[in-house]
């Protein structure tokens, strides 16, 4: 990784196991194809490459990286590092117990990033099909806030909770939470195999995204969405997670760079060609295009803020 390409930020995966099963998982397929988990001295090896590189911010996620018992070894491994900030990326069930979270808090962790998926036990439950998450989560993310962790939530946007995104800020606003994260579901893995049920159409989607952006601000949280086109985003355009450019990930298996998932597959059709906004957005996934076609996409001509083509000291990294 040459300086130039160095990103600010970069993510490690330290395994595929979960203790959800989430109807909307893209790394399904990775877990049942099993294998062991990789070792702590191979994400080690990965985290130096993330840091070598240029990377001053770290991302620790999985599959769930709680069920790791060296999960302390491996934060407190990212910190002598150097990094600036230590993210984990967690459904936040094993946070319920605040052993887990004493034990992040003491290694070094900076930023616990906690799954919600509804705005209470029956919508969250039956996106992770484990009764009784909701309460876990809940609890974790309360739990790592008491501890001095900053906590974001993040929420994957389905067909089934499109409707409840005010609800879920709702939710997450008591807790103390300093950021809310809505990323749409992407039509991989279990998602793509239910296309139609997990999938949400952009149209029926936007005006509830739109409030809990607005509520989250208004209660001066950070905010971000990433997987919505700029024709969808009009007003919140600088929440878009794609304007921070795309993610890097450590492949731990190899040691080396790639681009992260997250943004792959993402395509402009024939309404982008006019769009003003054409250079700062990247389209819906390609799947999304190829089943409902372009009519709900409009080009924008009003003019976008130079900000968006910039990232700022004060925002940072996500």
């Amino acid at each position: 990784m040459t300086q130039a390409q160095a990103p600010a930020k970069a993510e490690v995966r330290t395994g595929w196991a979960c203790n959800n099963a989430c109807v909307f998982c893209n790394q399904a397929a990775l877990r049942e194809a099993g294998g062991d988990a990789p070792g702590r001295e191979a994400i080690g090896a990965a985290m130096r490459v993330a840091r070598e590189g240029g990377a001053d911010a770290i991302v620790l996620g999985g599959g769930e990286i709680t069920l790791r018992a060296d999960l302390g070894e491996l934060v407190s491994g990212a910190k002598a590092l150097g990094f600036r900030a230590i993210e984990v990326q967690t459904n936040g069930r094993a946070l319920a117990y605040k052993r887990v979270v004493d034990t992040l808090a003491r290694c070094g962790a900076t930023t616990v990033v906690v799954g919600l998926q509804g705005d209470g036990a029956v919508g969250h439950d039956w996106h992770t099909r484990v009764p009784g998450s909701f309460e876990q989560s809940v609890a974790g993310a309360r739990n790592a806030v008491a501890a001095g962790l900053r906590v974001a939530v993040s929420t994957v946007v389905t067909r089934s909770n499109a409707r409840n995104l005010l609800g879920i800020v709702k939710t997450a606003l008591p807790l103390g939470v300093a950021e809310v994260r809505f990323h749409v579901a992407r039509p991989v893995g279990d998602a793509a195999a239910r296309f139609q049920a997990i999938v949400p159409r952009y149209t029926m989607m936007a005006p509830h995204l739109h409030a809990a952006l607005k509520l989250a601000i208004a209660a001066r949280r950070r905010a971000y969405v990433r997987g919505v086109p700029m024709c969808f985003l009009r007003g919140h355009e600088a929440c878009a997670l794609e304007r921070f450019g795309v993610p890097v990930e450590i492949d731990v298996a190899t040691a080396t760079p790639r681009p992260s998932a997250t943004h792959a597959a993402r395509v402009q059709g024939p309404p982008c060609e006019a769009c003003s906004f054409a250079s700062a957005c990247l389209g819906p996934h390609e799947a999304y295009a190829r089943r409902y076609g372009w009519s709900e996409f409009k080009a924008r001509e009003d003019a976008p803020s130079p900000k968006l083509a910039t990232r700022t000291a004060k925002e940072g990294t996500r």
